[in-house]
């Protein structure tokens, strides 16, 4: 008896050594030399979750990504490793839920959101990867959402006070909480955060200290709000605050 025991856990091992040595060769999907095309697949406890496609051992080719249920989930196509043309998400039932447009692994475009229904949700527009202003929305009946909040400020001139200071404080028209303030001016129409200073925001109000400065200044500050919409997409916001004096920085 105790030996067939030992003999039946001992055939477990090796099926389960086969199986690992399987699945191994599955997820590598034989490499070859040279120039070739070559689609590498890749699984995860048996399900085919990816395909890539490379050449000389570089993404050259569409990409597939798959749902859990082996439903085709994504599609990206590579040129030299480097994201290029359209991008495609899908809902499990098969409908394309989100095209982006690629241009030397940015996105650079309109990007287009859909319903179930075939219906467009919303277009994003984009330039070398950075937000733009531009967004268009609809709701599922095809009509365009309410209209949007706008930024609200408060100043308060404490100069004439030991810290000498100029606060201002911005909120949403709506006092929405999704938002994200930046002071900065947008580029030709596009945000790049990395040539704005990112304002402190606390449950949607911003607040933003201005001292007195030797040279004179532009009398003005200019704010951006980065707003999330009912419909979770991005909308840029833009106002230009008058100041009580010309030399605050």
């Amino acid at each position: 008896m105790i030996k067939r025991i030992f003999l039946l856990a001992l055939l477990i091992i090796l099926a389960a050594g086969c199986q690992n040595a399987v699945d191994k060769k599955a997820r590598e999907d034989n490499k070859e030399e040279g120039n070739k095309v070559q689609v590498k697949k890749y699984y995860n406890e048996g399900k085919l979750v990816k395909e890539v496609t490379f050449k000389n051992d570089i993404r050259n080719g569409i990409c597939r990504n798959y749902y859990d249920d082996g439903r085709l989930k994504r599609t990206i196509w590579y040129e030299n490793g480097l994201k290029e043309d359209t991008a495609k998400w899908y809902y499990r039932e098969g409908m394309v839920y989100r095209a982006t447009p690629y241009k030397k692994d940015k996105i650079h475009g309109v990007q287009t959101k859909y319903y179930k229904s075939g219906r467009v949700q919303a277009t994003l527009p984009y330039e070398s990867g950075l937000r733009a202003q531009g967004l268009k929305e609809y709701l599922p009946d095809g009509r365009e959402p309410e209209t949007y909040p706008t930024i609200e400020y408060t100043i308060r001139d404490l100069t004439d006070t030991p810290s000498g200071l100029v606060r201002i404080f911005t909120r949403l028209s709506n006092e929405s909480t999704n938002v994200r303030f930046y002071r900065g001016s947008l580029i030709d129409g596009v945000f790049d955060p990395d040539k704005c200073q990112d304002i402190t925001t606390s449950s949607g109000m911003g607040f933003v200290e201005l001292k007195p400065n030797s040279e004179k200044g532009k009398g003005y500050v200019d704010i951006i709000g980065v707003y999330s919409t009912r419909l979770r997409n991005t909308k840029i916001l833009t106002t230009r605050i008058k100041l009580p004096y010309n030399n605050l920085y």
